[in-house]
């Protein structure tokens, strides 16, 4: 679930998420690469709370995703652990397959999906690698817009045109105010 609120201050349609609240006009989101936004990962339908400093350990082979190894409806598993595998594999499966330019996620999908859940980094140790990570990308290489592998090699050069473009205008409203 995505907090769309910093690219939308006036707020926008709870449906129709380009038009404004009233559903009357256009709604013009903000650039993202200024105005970034949050990703919550929720699975309500199939939560489980912890109290602090109990056990993460659960039972259940139904799940969002039944390719993460550990589920079982007999064998304990960390749930927290199993989450992570979870988020990996919607990684690699939503973006890094599908769209160009994401190779530095694979060290983070790597660890995420490891077989085995012990393998597998915290979710606070799995930040630090991507903030690591992160710094290694340049500050362009972030900006650009991710192209579908999917995408023909006639539409990459138009969608790419058109991104140089728009780079290129709020590169000037930054610098001339």
């Amino acid at each position: 679930m995505m907090d769309a609120r910093p690219l939308y201050p006036a707020g926008h349609h709870p449906v129709k998420m380009n038009y404004t609240p009233d559903a009357v006009y256009d709604a013009i989101p903000l650039s993202r690469a200024e105005h970034p936004v949050r990703y919550y990962y929720v699975d309500f339908g199939l939560s489980v709370h912890f109290p602090d400093n109990s056990s993460t350990m659960v039972v259940g082979d139904v799940g969002r995703d039944d390719e993460v190894p550990e589920l079982s409806s007999t064998v304990p598993y960390d749930a927290f652990k199993a989450d992570i595998y979870a988020l990996g594999n919607l990684f690699d499966k939503e973006f890094e397959k599908r769209y160009h330019r994401l190779e530095f996620l694979r060290p983070i999908v790597a660890s995420m999906k490891q077989r085995q859940p012990e393998l597998r980094l915290p979710s606070d140790e799995l930040v630090i690698l991507y903030q690591q990570i992160l710094g290694t990308v340049s500050k362009n290489a972030s900006r650009w817009r991710l192209g579908l592998k999917s995408e023909g090699p006639y539409e990459r050069m138009l969608n790419d045109t058109v991104a140089v473009a728009r780079n290129g205008i709020n590169n000037l409203k930054r610098y001339v105010g």
